[in-house]
């Protein structure tokens, strides 16, 4: 069963995968980037790790995969949703293009001009 938040999600429109996880659209929601946070349990409270860790963890335990970590209790996998605007998702789009003939360096500063800000990469601190 599904939470009201997921539901809000649920019928969205993938527009492209990026760096960061999938670039999506829904009525309901708007854009957004649908992602995954890995996390593994410290002794106190949950330490957020890079998903290569939780495979690196899984190796060490003599896993085959991470499944057995999380079935386990020790790690676990949080599906969010990061809301964006809509010029933000054009300037995520477009950023996934090559530069031929310097196009996308046009669009960029076009975009700058409008004061459209570049997003964040998740994780990264401001």
């Amino acid at each position: 069963m599904n939470t009201p938040t997921q539901n809000k999600y649920a019928k969205a429109t993938e527009i492209a995968e990026i760096p960061d996880g999938t670039l999506k659209y829904s009525i309901e929601a708007g854009f957004f980037i649908e992602f995954w946070i890995y996390q593994r349990r410290g002794k106190r409270t949950w330490e957020t790790i890079s998903h290569n860790q939780i495979e690196n963890d899984a190796e060490e335990a003599g896993l085959e995969s991470p499944g057995s970590l999380i079935k386990a209790g020790t790690h676990r996998m949080i599906e969010t949703y990061r809301p964006i605007s809509r010029d933000q998702a054009i300037r995520l789009f477009l950023d996934g293009y090559d530069n031929v003939g310097g196009m996308m360096s046009v669009i960029s500063k076009a975009l700058d001009g409008a004061g459209i800000a570049k997003l964040e990469r998740v994780g990264e601190e401001s």
